[in-house]
C-alpha cells in the first residue's frame, strides 16, 4: 500500500524522481579472522516504487568492503548453530540460494561506509559483479529453519499472512464442504445457493488474483506463502465444517 501511494505521488511530482540514500537493514559480527574483526551487512538501494534492491556486503574495520553477494530483493543473514568456520550465511528466500563467506576469495575494495553509515554512492545495484561468497541452493531443513525464523521475526506479518489465505480459503470452503455432504449431487442445491456459489468462487478469484500482483510487485518466498496458504484452508476447513445436526 505504501509503495502504491508512493507510485502514485511520483505520476503527479512535477519534478523528477529522487531516489533515496542506499541504507543498512541488518549488521552482523562475523567470527574473527587473523584476529581482524568483520561484518556482515545487508545493503539495500532504491528501487523507486519495487522492492529495494539489496546486497550482502562483508566490510572489514577500515569500513572497506571484502565481499559482495549477488543482487536480490529478500536477503537474510542468519547466524549461529552451523558448522562453517564462519557463523552466518546469507539466505536468499525468493530463489532458496545459500551465500557462505568464503574470505580466500575476498579482496580489498573502496571504503563504502562514514560512521557506520553507506555512502551515498553505495548503491548495491551499481556495484556490479560479486565476489566473496559461495553460492548453493538451500536444503530443505535450512528452508524450514530459515523460513520459521523470519515468522519469529516478523510476527505481525506471519499473522496478516495467515489471516489473508483464511479469508481467502472461506470464501470457497462451504461449497467444498457441500459438495462433501451432498456427496456431489448438483441437483439438490437450489439456484440461490449456485448465485452464491458462484460470487464465492469469483471472490476466491480475485483474492488469488491480488495475491499473485503483489508477488510480482514485490517478491516474496513462495515456501512462505506455501505455508500460510495450506495454514489458512486447514483454519477455514475447521471454522465452516458443518455441524453434525446440520448433516443428520
Amino acid at each position: 500500500m505504501l509503495r502504491l501511494i508512493s507510485f502514485l505521488l511520483i505520476l503527479l511530482a512535477p519534478s523528477q524522481v529522487i531516489a533515496h540514500a542506499p541504507y543498512y537493514s541488518q549488521i552482523e559480527q562475523l567470527q574473527q579472522i587473523e584476529g581482524e574483526s568483520f561484518t556482515i551487512k545487508l545493503l539495500h538501494g532504491d528501487g523507486i516504487i519495487t522492492t529495494d534492491p539489496v546486497r550482502a556486503i562483508v566490510v572489514d574495520s577500515k569500513s572497506r568492503i571484502r565481499a559482495i553477494s549477488p543482487l536480490g530483493v529478500r536477503l537474510h543473514i542468519n547466524c549461529g548453530r552451523l558448522e562453517e568456520a564462519h557463523d552466518c550465511v546469507v539466505y536468499d528466500s525468493v530463489s532458496s540460494l545459500i551465500y557462505e563467506v568464503a574470505p580466500s576469495a575476498w579482496a580489498i575494495g573502496p571504503v563504502v561506509e562514514k560512521e557506520e553509515k553507506p555512502l551515498l554512492t553505495a548503491y548495491p545495484e551499481g556495484m556490479g559483479l560479486d565476489f566473496g561468497f559461495l553460492v548453493r541452493p538451500a536444503t530443505f531443513s535450512e528452508i524450514v529453519r530459515f523460513e520459521s525464523a523470519k515468522i519469529r521475526k516478523f510476527p505481525l506479518v506471519a499473522l496478516w499472512s495467515l489471516i489473508w489465505w483464511t479469508v481467502t480459503a472461506l470464501f470457497f470452503t462451504p461449497i467444498v464442504w457441500r459438495i462433501f455432504v451432498t456427496k456431489g449431487d448438483f441437483r439438490s442445491w437450489s439456484a440461490s445457493i449456485i448465485v452464491w456459489d458462484i460470487l464465492r468462487l469469483l471472490c476466491a478469484a480475485g483474492c488469488l488474483f491480488l495475491a499473485i500482483v503483489i508477488w510480482a510487485w514485490e517478491s516474496y518466498s513462495l515456501y512462505y506463502a506455501a505455508f500460510f496458504a495450506a495454514a489458512g484452508l486447514s483454519l477455514a476447513l475447521l471454522i465452516t465444517r458443518p455441524r453434525r445436526d446440520a448433516t443428520a
